[in-house]
């Protein structure tokens, strides 16, 4: 078959035939046809070939197989058919594209057009949609056996099924660690499978059941959020950055009923935002120096007020009656969240505020600065108590119920565990990820803590030693993931930037159980490392 997209491919790797075979006489083929192309399917009856030409421009065609006469043709856009064609002719599967699929009942083409992907009405061959989520080449497409979803694998490393009467996705995974060249769905629908250029053969679970990550929640991704912030509760999460139209705005996921609420407007709207104690049914958000709060069930906005001329950096509320809030000029004040009025005097730190985490003594907070210090503050007097040089710029920060230990995360994906009261590092700072850590949170009796990271990933310590327990990866790989340890201490829940929302227990011996139960048998040390590293190296299945 040939396979020369666009401009500039090598002649000879153009030059080939297009063939079709009776599958119960296999020796010679039905029809042979020489043409250029970019892609072929037949019907499911057998008697009608589509196929995706080569010359001049572009079309979709359909062909009678047993005249082996073209039917009728329609353009398809040349803009969007951006293969290289390969330098030499042995190079030709880096550019092949299994890019047309048919229904099962053969009423709809699907025809990979660079990386959005056109749906056809095969009768007419009149255009009649576009899915569009991929920023890389769609390289293979796959109906389920019913016909209702999609399945494409691209360039950009991402395996997306979509619903295809809606015209939307409904998973978007991340396929590996190269392009993903081939996709396909077990005969119930449940599992699609994937494959590409890391030589692995990955296994999606699409309905939740089977996962490591038990999932409860997981509406239809939304584009242009920012970030994914859970209440500590566990019952709903904030997504920032969809509005209406293109302005910033925010929604609430009711993860209970896994419904998303309606975009709310939120002018000038960033990724930051705090829920508030007790109940967590009201969130503080930022809009430049102005603070928001808003209440959960209505979706209103309750209050708003400029606090300070300079952009707010950083929130914490560390109990019902504080909200301590930091700008960019160093500037660090409580309010009362009620009303949000100052309660007590403003401490001005002269640096870039980067984070800032309450103790629940009412009284002070550790505020964390760019220059790399740690400045404790007593937000009653306005006094600043101490100040430390951590050594790094941190980025995220949580103060463990007892008010004695401090866990902070770095712009270059460092964890670290502080003892607030003899002064010194219970665990330095390790490398957890190369990307900023944006979220630290501590369960309820301090014995261990979640840091979230930009990266997709989420990371369990130990609270009294610092060590790392654990590592997940949730979402899709570059969808920010937010973690918080729920009421109890048994599991986290984590919502993803691409609206997600899992949950993960914090037992380990509850990961070698799943471990056990996939694969079968023990897991090689390779295996252990991908799945469970830190932890050292033992049998999984046990030692029979």
């Amino acid at each position: 078959m040939g396979s020369g997209i666009g401009d500039g491919a090598d002649t000879s790797f153009q030059d080939a035939a297009l063939a079709v075979w009776d599958s119960s006489e296999p020796g010679t083929p039905t029809m042979v046809l020489h043409r250029q192309c970019w892609a072929l399917a037949l019907s499911p009856d057998g008697t009608r070939l589509y196929v995706g030409t080569a010359e001049d421009q572009p079309t979709l065609a359909v062909v009678d197989v047993a005249t082996g006469q073209t039917l009728q043709s329609t353009p398809v856009p040349r803009a969007r058919l951006l293969a290289p064609g390969p330098e030499h002719p042995a190079d030709g599967w880096t550019v092949v594209v299994n890019g047309i699929q048919v229904s099962p009942d053969g009423s709809t083409i699907a025809v990979a057009e660079g990386t959005v992907i056109g749906l056809y009405a095969s009768a007419t061959l009149a255009r009649i949609g576009e899915l569009s989520w991929h920023h890389g080449l769609v390289r293979d497409l796959r109906f389920s056996a019913d016909g209702r979803r999609l399945a494409s694998g691209a360039d950009d490393g991402l395996a997306v099924v979509w619903d295809v009467a809606r015209k939307v996705p409904i998973a978007v995974e991340s396929g590996g660690s190269g392009p993903v060249r081939a996709v396909a769905f077990a005969p119930d629908g449940r599992t699609l499978y994937s494959g590409g250029d890391d030589q692995l053969l990955h296994v999606w679970d699409l309905d939740g059941e089977r996962r490591f990550l038990t999932v409860l929640a997981d509406p239809e991704p939304i584009r242009r959020a920012a970030a994914a912030i859970p209440a500590p509760d566990g019952s709903t999460v904030l997504t920032l950055g969809q509005g209406v139209g293109q302005e910033p705005g925010l929604r609430f996921l009711d993860v209970a009923a896994g419904a998303v609420g309606p975009a709310l407007a939120d002018p000038n709207g960033s990724a930051l935002a705090v829920w508030l104690p007790p109940g967590y049914d009201r969130v503080a958000t930022v809009a430049d120096s102005e603070v928001r709060i808003w209440d959960r069930a209505s979706g209103r906005r309750l209050l708003a007020r400029a606090v300070g001329d300079s952009t707010v950096t950083a929130f914490s509320a560390p109990t019902a009656s504080d909200l301590i809030v930091a700008d960019a000029d160093g500037t660090v004040v409580r309010l009362d969240p009620g009303s949000l009025d100052p309660t007590g005097p403003a401490v001005d730190l002269r640096h870039r505020v980067t984070a800032v985490a309450g103790r629940a003594d009412d009284r002070t907070a550790i505020v964390l600065l760019d220059d790399q210090q740690a400045a404790e503050v007593d937000l009653t007097t306005g006094r600043v108590i101490s100040n430390r040089d951590l050594g790094f710029v941190a980025t995220a920060a949580a103060v463990s119920p007892d008010g004695r230990r401090l866990a902070v995360g770095g712009s270059t994906g460092q964890v670290g565990l502080f003892d607030l009261t003899r002064g010194a590092w219970l665990a330095p700072p390790a490398e957890g990820r190369q990307l900023y850590v944006s979220g630290i949170q501590f369960a309820a009796d301090g014995g261990t803590f979640v840091a979230s990271t930009v990266d997709s990933s989420v990371t369990l310590w130990d609270g009294g030693s610092g060590e790392m327990i654990g590592r997940i990866n949730a979402g899709t790989v570059g969808s920010p993931a937010r973690a918080v340890i729920l009421p109890g201490g048994e599991d986290a829940l984590i919502a993803t930037r691409d609206q997600g929302v899992y949950r993960w227990s914090t037992h380990p011996d509850d990961w070698l159980s799943f471990a056990c139960q996939v694969a079968g048998r023990n897991l090689t040390p390779t295996e252990w490392h991908q799945v469970l590293d830190p932890r050292p190296y033992a049998p999984t299945c046990g030692a029979g």
